[in-house]
């Protein structure tokens, strides 16, 4: 029974390493692939949520808790296509997004299985408060609709999750 119970930690910390170094390495990737096709390729600036839903979904293999945020920001990443590219009047737009995410809703409801609610509606509140304060003010403020700046946050993200593991190591290191 003590072998186990110290054999657990070391395996929830393997675990957590292998998460936080995993997930910064798909940020990194991320950032570097969102750059490139929007300096690059031409991509539109609406593409922004589209991409970055799908940096979270390639995330969830090592962050599960990501998949509730990236299942939201795939569909109203593709709202934001739509609505931008589609032929929608202005008293039209709300609707279609209350509908995007009553179909993110309904995709999550199927994912029950695979997502705490807890850690879930946490991770939700915390993305999309964010990037809808963000695209609400992407018109007034220019600078936010720059891909430096994107490609920089995920990067910087990146580093946090990396000095995260550093610290850890350090700290659990024996003396």
């Amino acid at each position: 029974m003590t072998a186990t119970r110290s054999l657990a930690p070391a395996s929830a910390e393997r675990r957590g390493s292998k998460e936080r170094i995993g997930t910064a390495a798909v940020y990194v990737a991320g950032g570097i692939v969102y750059y490139l096709l929007r300096e690059m390729g031409g991509l539109d600036f609406t593409a922004s949520p589209l991409l970055y839903g799908l940096m979270l979904l390639v995330a969830c293999r090592f962050r599960p808790r990501l998949l509730a945020s990236a299942v939201l920001m795939l569909v109203w990443g593709a709202a934001v296509l739509v609505d931008g590219k589609g032929p929608f009047p202005a008293d039209r737009t709300a609707p279609f997004f209350m509908a995007a995410f009553g179909l993110g809703a309904g995709i999550l409801l199927l994912l029950r299985g695979r997502i705490e609610p807890r850690v879930a509606l946490e991770s939700i509140a915390a993305v999309m408060t964010t990037a809808g304060v963000w695209f609400y003010f992407v018109h007034d403020i220019p600078m936010l609709e720059k891909t430096w700046l994107w490609t920089g946050y995920f990067l910087l993200y990146a580093a946090g999750l990396l000095v995260g593991e550093w610290y850890i190591r350090r700290v659990n290191q024996p003396a």
